[in-house]
């Protein structure tokens, strides 16, 4: 966790110092969803989407424990969110 938070960081600080990038993919996709037939927008995801690692489950928690140090500098290992 402790090596995760710096990334993490990083990653969300370029997302907030980029709002009107992110806004303007948002609105992109919202008025081309609006806009074009809905087979081509099936399509457009069907190939963009192969091509991505992300999986979602429908299994509640965490695949891993997660790993903390405590106070005491002990390690905490928890599987609940």
């Amino acid at each position: 966790m402790d090596q995760s938070f710096s990334k993490i960081k990083t990653v969300t600080a370029a997302m907030k110092n980029n709002f009107s990038l992110v806004y303007g993919y948002y609105a992109l996709g919202f008025y081309t969803g609006l806009l074009l037939p809905r087979f081509c927008l099936y399509k457009s995801v069907s190939n963009i989407s192969g091509k991505m690692t992300m999986v979602f489950s429908n299994t509640p928690g965490p695949l891993k424990p997660f790993i903390y140090k405590g106070k005491n500098g002990e390690i905490i290992r928890n599987l609940h969110s």
